[in-house]
């Protein structure tokens, strides 16, 4: 019986000083504390521009595809650039032309580039009974109308307004609605200028409150545009959508960029713009006809970086050399690019982009 007692004690015995070996290996040990980033705990937010249908259905489609927690809708591209410049956890829509404007300011410093998704148009509407006709028909006694400040409408008229020499008026709106119809027809603006997609929903309901004579660079000299606008793309305006049918207009189109803060972790970058790649397709032609319509000159080649205005973020730097559009040739020549376009010392960047160019050596 006492050999009982004697192994039970120490059984017990031993059990209490492992018990004790445990607690005392741990009492000492250096904590770890984990801070989640913001774009964990606050969930990912995309900020648009605008309340204009376009945007809003390109961003639904990739809160499909991509987990945003939320969308915030109709600031405008200077203030989506100051939030994304300050948040991590904040991925914004804006306007190219827009970012031109601010992309030397020293305190834009955070903001890094993820892809363009989609394209709109240098765009000025008045009534068909204007004298209005093209840019040389404007005066420093007329008013124009155009969106609020901060918008790319409202900067690159003031853009134009200066580089043309004139000192017309500038008459700002929320958004296009029958006011600006009734402005015209009264005569109170001579004319409205936006920067949209075509067709544009709120632009036909315009032409139901009176006949629009529709018009986008005419008048403005080549050389003029070439130096304010340096980086658009000179396209046209497929009026045959609004039902009229008078010559083309020129005009020049101006990219919807997403753009990050440079802290929204690389992984987070290259999941997105891999994913948007990916849903390219979808993105482009799933949607009402207004809306393929509106996607309807959106390429492929547009959703690279084309100049060298933006950095890349980290993800999409490697994203693109990952897929072989990114190469380490040191070439004096030409620094390459992405799209369609040859490759020369007039199409430079600072990434060395490979897409379908053709290196020429000059």
């Amino acid at each position: 019986m006492i050999w009982i007692y004697i192994t039970s004690f120490i059984i017990a015995y031993y059990i209490y000083k492992r018990s004790r070996l445990i607690k005392d290996s741990f009492v000492n040990y250096k904590k770890i504390v984990v801070t989640p980033t913001k774009s964990i705990y606050n969930g990912l937010q995309m900020n648009l521009y605008s309340k204009n249908i376009f945007t809003k259905t390109i961003a639904d489609k990739i809160k499909n595809i991509y987990p945003i927690k939320s969308i915030s809708y109709g600031t405008n591209s200077y203030q989506n650039i100051l939030d994304t410049n300050k948040y991590s956890n904040i991925i914004s829509f804006i306007q190219e032309v827009a970012y031109y404007e601010y992309y030397n300011n020293n305190k834009i410093t955070d903001v890094r580039y993820i892809c363009s998704i989609g394209l709109e148009k240098f765009t000025f509407i008045t009534n068909t009974n204007s004298p209005i006709r093209n840019w040389t028909n404007l005066n420093d006694d007329m008013t124009i109308g155009t969106l609020e400040k901060n918008t790319g409408s409202y900067l690159s008229l003031i853009k134009i307004k200066e580089a043309l020499n004139l000192n017309f008026s500038v008459k700002t709106y929320k958004k296009i609605t029958s006011a600006i119809a009734n402005d015209i027809k009264n005569t109170n603006i001579n004319g409205f200028f936006v920067i949209t997609s075509h067709p544009d929903i709120n632009i036909k309901n315009l032409q139901e409150k009176m006949p629009l004579r529709i018009f986008g660079t005419d008048g403005i000299d080549k050389t003029i545009l070439d130096i304010i606008f340096p980086n658009l793309k000179k396209t046209k305006i497929d009026l045959t959508n609004y039902n009229i049918f008078t010559d083309i207009p020129n005009t020049l189109s101006s990219s919807i960029d997403v753009i990050c803060n440079k802290n929204f972790s690389d992984y987070n970058g290259y999941n997105l713009i891999s994913t948007i790649f990916k849903n390219f397709m979808q993105i482009k032609t799933y949607g009402n006809d207004n809306y393929k319509l509106n996607m309807k000159d959106f390429n492929p080649e547009y959703l690279y970086l084309t100049n060298d205005k933006y950095q890349l973020h980290n993800g999409v730097y490697n994203f693109y050399k990952e897929i072989g559009l990114i190469t380490n040739n040191n070439s004096n020549a030409c620094k390459y690019i992405v799209g369609t376009q040859q490759c020369n010392r007039n199409s430079i960047n600072n990434y060395k982009l490979l897409g379908n160019s053709i290196l020429i050596d000059e």
